[in-house]
């Protein structure tokens, strides 16, 4: 055996010994010439790949490193001072596996020099996919949170405003002429200030969404009912495809319904030309989410999917179309879109769960949804709660007279609602927190002059709030006439306040309207 026998052997032996090691890294470690073509290739290349060895041998890199990333890297291995650059630290790039998907990967290379010549380079690249997905769903869960602060001073504000000039409309509507200029003027200017408390009331609902009044439901029922209310006078069909033996799902079933309300109605017009929408359900259970583009963590989830066959999304808009009134369809008129969506990651955000979407353009677009399946950790108790039906009595005709005790810890309110109160022939005695409407009612009881409805503000700045409040006030009297106002309509004690010890709710900004009925319902039952 010569020498440089002895030395070949000891080489392949000292090979095999390290084989083992490098293989076992999950990274990619390959090799390749300066022709590009790839020479050594690591078990963990292949598995990222989706090649095998022997294909990859005959490959060149430029066949999986699209040709910017591989120009950048060659650029910053062998610029001006090789000498400095003949290392690469973390450089973010893009790997085209089998299915020529690209994979986002963090790159470390070096090259190999003979007397300062480059020979080889050095490639090693670390799958950062779940990284991605998880800056991604934090750019985005950021980007909510700021919503929610910026809607929160945009929705508290207009409400001041709007309740004043509500008010004001109210006050002239009630004085001036029937069929009159002005009477009819008056009409439609009270018809555009309800149509801005609606829209206060959408931005509201996303800085205080309310807590969620969960129950365990089926969801096959929910998702008949949602699409069969969405698409009742549309042009497109829809098909079910529900597993056997569907996992159990706690959940907020209005909330729910409003989720699958508004993803039905976006699959429909993104199918002009009519078609078939496509609705599964399934136990899933995720070890690990590579075919998402978001993160998602391991876990038994119920995905519903939602799947049209319409014009798309294009890619780069992908991650927008959470945004609020972003939209890439194209109407005639100046419409402009709403938050549909924005609504949807909100809503199935506060149910611990995940929204993805994919999409080809011009053939289809899948809207998952991935709600935790029902486990004793599923399961809050602070917000689990018994649902009551509202009970429907028929109108009646005559107004009742009677003493009301208004609780608002804003004074403009109390002025604005008071005015309404008192055109509507009530008496008014005003508080400012919980703890001074308790003590002025139990005075009232005293003296002998009881109140025959509180209206209690739910969110105040300082002191006791309505809910509190009317605990308080049906220890003094059970029979107590509890009327609950908040601007949120989703509160938990505006959508079930019987559960709160309530007798009826009115909305801010105030509408003599509405507390006129109201009150009237409450105080005849």
């Amino acid at each position: 055996m010569t020498h440089l026998d002895k030395n070949m052997e000891d080489s392949i032996e000292n090979f095999k010994k390290y084989q083992g090691i490098i293989d076992s890294a999950r990274e990619i470690i390959l090799k390749f010439d300066m022709n590009g073509k790839i020479t050594f290739v690591n078990q963990g290349a292949q598995d990222i790949s989706g090649y095998f060895e022997e294909e990859l041998l005959g490959m060149n890199i430029a066949d999986i490193l699209p040709p910017d990333y591989l120009e950048g890297l060659k650029e910053t291995l062998f610029g001006k001072n090789m000498a400095e650059h003949a290392v690469v630290d973390l450089y973010e790039a893009e790997f085209i596996n089998r299915e020529l998907k690209l994979i986002p990967i963090e790159i470390n290379a070096a090259a190999i020099l003979d007397n300062e010549k480059p020979l080889d380079i050095l490639f090693i690249a670390r799958d950062i996919t779940d990284r991605k997905k998880r800056e991604i769903e934090h750019i985005r869960a950021a980007k909510f949170e700021l919503l929610e602060r910026f809607s929160k001073g945009i929705a508290r504000n207009s409400n001041r405003f709007l309740n004043e000039i509500i008010n004001e409309v109210d006050f002239a509507y009630v004085n001036s002429v029937p069929d009159s200029t002005i009477y009819r003027s008056l009409s439609d200017a009270q018809k555009l200030c309800k149509d801005f408390q609606e829209f206060i009331e959408e931005i509201a609902s996303l800085s205080n969404p309310g807590k969620l009044i969960r129950e365990v439901s089926s969801i096959t029922k929910l998702l008949t009912k949602s699409f069969q209310s969405a698409l009742k006078k549309s042009h497109v069909l829809f098909e079910f495809a529900i597993q056997k033996d569907l996992w159990a799902a706690s959940f907020d079933y209005s909330e729910m319904e409003q989720v699958f309300y508004s993803i039905a109605v976006n699959a429909a017009e993104a199918m002009a030309s009519g078609g078939k929408i496509n609705i599964s359900a399934e136990n899933i259970v995720l070890q690990d989410n590579e075919f998402e583009n978001i993160f998602i963590p391991s876990g038994e989830y119920i995905k519903i999917s939602v799947k049209d066959h319409g014009e798309g999304v294009p890619e780069k808009y992908i991650n927008k179309v959470f945004d609020p009134y972003f939209s890439t369809k194209k109407t005639n008129t100046d419409q402009v879109r709403g938050m549909g969506l924005t609504h949807v990651y909100s809503i199935v955000k506060k149910h611990r769960g995940y929204v993805s979407i994919s999409s080809k353009p011009g053939i289809k677009t899948i809207v998952s949804i991935y709600l935790p399946a029902l486990s004793k950790e599923n399961i809050q108790p602070e917000i689990t709660a018994v649902k009551e039906d509202m009970i429907d009595k028929e109108k009646r005709k005559s107004l009742i007279m009677g003493k009301i005790l208004l609780m608002d810890d804003e004074e403009i309110v109390r002025d604005v609602a008071g005015q309404m109160l008192y055109e509507l022939g009530y008496l008014v005695v005003y508080a400012r927190e919980g703890s001074e409407a308790v003590s002025l009612y139990k005075a009232a009881i005293k003296d002998g002059q009881p109140f025959d409805a509180v209206i209690l503000d739910l969110n105040v700045k300082e002191g006791t709030g309505g809910k509190a409040a009317i605990m308080e006030l049906a220890a003094i009297d059970p029979d107590v006439k509890g009327i609950a106002s908040s601007g949120y309509s989703n509160d938990p004690e505006m959508k079930d306040y019987k559960y709160y010890g309530f007798s009826g709710v009115v909305g801010k900004p105030y509408s003599i309207w509405e507390l006129e009925e109201t009150l009237e319902k409450i105080m005849t039952d």
